[in-house]
């Protein structure tokens, strides 16, 4: 049988883990933000900003769902 304290640190744990995932979500759209415009800003000084393949948002959603995956079947070295 599950304690209370036991409750409250697994309730600490999903909130915790929750706050991650918003903080890289976060990241990510920040990232993404500046990168547009760093490519502006060498657009107006003549610098050929080219785009190369870059990391497709399907991609990265796959990758997030692997360690969320992996966590759940606390293979905790896979979810890093």
């Amino acid at each position: 049988m599950i304690s209370t304290q036991q409750m409250h640190w697994q309730q600490f744990l999903n909130w915790l883990n929750l706050q991650i995932q918003m903080y890289q979500r976060k990241a990510a759209q920040l990232l993404q933000k500046e990168f547009l415009k760093f490519v502006k800003l060498c657009d107006v000084l003549g610098l050929a900003a080219v785009k190369t393949e870059e990391i497709l948002d399907k991609e990265i959603e796959d990758l997030i769902a692997e360690r969320q995956e992996a966590r759940k079947s606390k293979e905790f070295r896979k979810s890093r």
